[in-house]
């Protein structure tokens, strides 16, 4: 019996070192975190040539570290009917930006990025006609997500995206500039 528990307990053994050896040279697996970049996010909500917010964003990235996140906004509260009874739901509504960096040649960074923005609207932006009409305002949930990969040096700026509100034409830009912490 002592000599089975030893095989099974030197089996396992192997496949954890294996499952360790293969981890290790896995492509995305974490590297030793290297320099501090300071990403500095600007998303921008324009409705025609009005700019009708502008929302900064900044966090550190450790190249080749894990994935940095920040988020600012509040949490609305959402009432829902569910089988007789009301319900509340929270939903977020701000911003929340992800990122993770590792380091290139010749002074280059390479960036995955990730950013959204929400908010709540009224359905038509008349919410007290709604609510003349036999009920509260139904509100709308909006939401500008984006993802993609930048190759980017210390100092460069570059638009991330532009998207528009398929409903009202309000459009949000998003700018990235990465900066190198000294």
């Amino acid at each position: 019996m002592k000599l089975a528990k030893t095989c099974v307990l030197g089996t396992a053994s192997l496949i954890l070192v294996s499952a360790t050896a293969i981890a290790g040279n896995a492509p995305d697996a974490p590297e030793e975190p290297g320099a501090v970049l300071r990403l500095e996010v600007v998303m921008t909500r324009s409705q025609g040539d009005t700019v009708v917010a502008r929302l900064p964003y900044s966090l550190p990235v450790h190249t080749g570290g894990d994935t940095a996140r920040v988020y600012g906004g509040i949490q609305l509260p959402i009432v829902v009917r569910h089988e007789g009874s009301n319900t509340v739901m929270f939903k977020n509504a701000g911003g929340n930006v992800s990122a993770r960096a590792w380091s290139l040649e010749d002074g280059r960074f390479k960036v995955d990025l990730s950013t959204e923005l929400g908010g709540v609207y009224p359905t038509n932006g008349d919410a007290a006609a709604e609510e003349s009409e036999g009920g509260p305002a139904a509100p709308v949930l909006r939401s500008f997500s984006t993802d993609a990969t930048l190759i980017l040096r210390d100092g460069q700026s570059t638009v991330f995206s532009d998207s528009a509100d398929p409903i009202t034409g309000e459009t949000v830009k998003t700018e990235v500039t990465l900066h190198v912490e000294k």
